[in-house]
């Protein structure tokens, strides 16, 4: 039972981050958000390195986009932000169903995903 919640969950989740991705990157690609980086410039600006290329643009590091959500190119990341914590919510809704074990280990998982979207987990 508690597999089919996830998958419905999974589904759901899924269906609506894909939704959200269309929608905003259409508010994109028909400029109705002024973005950050016009798009003519993307070209001459991708083969910066990342150092070089947050100077020039302006553009945020880490979870600096939010401040950007007035920002076509930047509203896209909400769709990519929905995408990611579906595994999150389907685990969360689970938690009640599953023996004591495996949803001690469900939250650990939850808890391990939280810290590395926070940034306490990095590859550096």
């Amino acid at each position: 039972m508690d597999q089919h919640i996830y998958a419905r969950w999974l589904e759901v989740g899924t269906h609506a981050g894909f939704v959200v991705l269309i929608f905003t990157f259409l508010i994109y690609v028909f400029a109705l958000l002024d973005p950050l980086v016009p798009p003519q410039e993307l070209t001459r600006l991708w083969s910066l390195p990342v150092d070089r290329y947050v100077a020039a643009t302006g553009a945020p590091t880490g979870w600096g986009w939010l401040r950007f959500l007035d920002r076509g190119d930047y509203l896209n990341f909400v769709g990519i932000t929905v995408l990611a914590s579906i595994t999150i919510a389907c685990y969360a809704r689970i938690i009640p169903l599953l023996p004591r074990m495996q949803a001690a280990l469900a939250a650990l998982q939850i808890l391990v995903l939280l810290a590395a979207a926070s940034g306490l987990i990095t590859g550096a």
